[in-house]
């Protein structure tokens, strides 16, 4: 059989922009999205980037959508990820969460953080008026996803803030923050209180607090992958995460810490 289309056109896509893809690489994101498919969590997906390619252009398009995000200010875009520089560097997604279909009660975003961030910092956000939704790192060694003025969080020293963080929110009484790291899958806090607030029209930034349109929080982290979706269970956040594990180790030659 042959390549899936949607992995084809996203390969042909970055082929475009610069990227160099080899046949592991070309067979690696066509077995992620067959197995996303079949798995039934593809189509949660709104957007995911791999900022992998060393290629600005490259790593600011969605394997979802095709559609492009936009790099501002500093930005290393390396072999396996890109860095924020947490002073002025950051990522816009480009869209809205209720664009992209997302809901108070049905949504979705992480990372796959390849280093610690700083902390006191925002990974990803996006804020309209007073209702935040994203993951950030603490002054106070909290790694924390806060669901529309809904916040679970995990106490850990910052150093282990890494690997593959997921913030997901089910229904009104079902959020969780879940890790993979080298070490194995992690629930690492659940709620069951309400959100009280919807997403906003601001987009989904990276590496950085999008507070209603402006830019700060900015955040020092390598960023290998980051995504925004529906809501997943912890089932389809297990298979999920340890098929982009897979994907990134793949394209990359690293490894997950």
């Amino acid at each position: 059989m042959g390549l899936d289309p949607d992995a084809l056109a996203y390969i042909t896509a970055i082929t475009t922009a610069g990227a160099t893809v080899t046949s592991v690489q070309q067979n690696a994101i066509d077995t992620f999205v067959k197995t996303g498919k079949s798995d039934g969590w593809y189509s949660s997906l709104k957007r995911l980037y791999l900022p992998i390619w060393a290629n600005a252009a490259a790593n600011a398009i969605c394997l979802r959508s095709l559609t492009s995000g936009t790099f501002v200010g500093g930005v290393t875009h390396a072999a396996g990820y890109a860095e924020g520089n947490g002073t002025n560097g950051y990522f816009n997604f480009n869209a809205s969460m209720p664009s992209l279909g997302i809901s108070e009660n049905n949504c979705m975003c992480g990372v796959l953080a390849y280093a610690a961030p700083t902390l006191g910092s925002y990974m990803m956000h996006a804020q309209a008026g007073t209702v935040p939704f994203g993951i950030r790192s603490t002054s106070t060694d909290l790694l924390a996803s806060t669901y529309l003025n809904n916040a679970v969080g995990y106490n850990s020293a910052q150093s282990n803030h890494y690997g593959i963080i997921v913030a997901s929110r089910t229904s009104a009484s079902s959020s969780a923050l879940y890790q993979r790291q080298a070490s194995g899958f992690f629930t690492r806090s659940t709620s069951a209180t309400a959100p009280t607030g919807s997403p906003g029209s601001e987009s989904m930034f990276l590496f950085a607090r999008n507070f209603q349109g402006a830019p700060n929080g900015y955040c020092a982290f390598k960023a290998g992958s980051a995504f925004v979706s529906l809501g997943m269970s912890s089932a389809d956040v297990t298979a999920f995460s340890i098929n982009l594990k897979t994907l990134w180790e793949t394209l990359t030659g690293l490894t997950l810490p």
